[in-house]
């Protein structure tokens, strides 16, 4: 169980740190957004270039989860063991998520220039 603090701490994050271990065993640090997160410990990410971070979870499923606010010098580290779900098994509800993120996010892009 993940409090509710915690998931309103993630969510609010535009981006949070994944850690994988590579074939060296040495650890694997890529930025990634965050799709969904719930109480319950789901945690969704997409990963659209599907390299490193992905070869890492099909060989070891241990990841660890990092988001800092820095203005408030806070920040948590969930870990645990990762599940690589397919492009058709995503369903709707989180394809949704997704798509409204990057849409957010070209219209902060945009807006700012």
């Amino acid at each position: 169980m993940i409090t509710p603090d915690i998931v309103q701490f993630f969510h609010n994050q535009r981006f949070t740190i994944i850690s994988t271990i590579d074939e060296k065993g040495c650890p694997h640090t890529s930025c990634k957004g965050i799709v969904d997160i719930n109480k319950n410990g789901k945690i969704y990410l997409l990963d659209l270039y599907m390299a490193e971070t992905y070869k890492n979870l099909k060989r070891d499923s241990h990841i660890s989860i990092t988001a800092v606010d820095e203005h408030k010098f806070k920040g948590y580290c969930l870990k645990g063991k990762a599940k690589i779900v397919p492009k058709d098994k995503v369903t709707k509800r989180i394809l949704k998520l997704w798509e409204d993120k990057i849409t957010s996010r070209l219209l902060e892009f945009h807006i700012g220039y």
